[in-house]
């Protein structure tokens, strides 16, 4: 019969921290890149809108003033 033993690096505190900040790093990169990316897109978006007609100032000021807030109940008290 024969036995293998298998033996598997395990990496240090330091090492463990320093990749982990790595990473961390890494995903707030991607986290910027990728908003940049929707800013720029909801942008042309909303250009093109605007240069069609189909957006315009009183488009805008009646959906800064809507209420879009549900309203709370409790009990029977219902503040509306």
């Amino acid at each position: 019969m024969c036995t293998i033993t298998l033996e598997y690096y395990k990496p240090t505190p330091e090492e463990i921290q320093a990749h982990r900040e790595l990473r961390d790093g890494v995903l707030e990169h991607s986290r910027k890149s990728m908003s940049h990316v929707i800013a720029r897109y909801v942008d042309e978006e909303v250009d093109k809108l605007w240069e069609s007609g189909q957006w315009d100032d009183k488009k805008n000021e009646a959906i800064l003033n809507e209420h879009l807030r549900t309203p709370y109940e409790y009990g029977c008290l219902s503040l509306k």
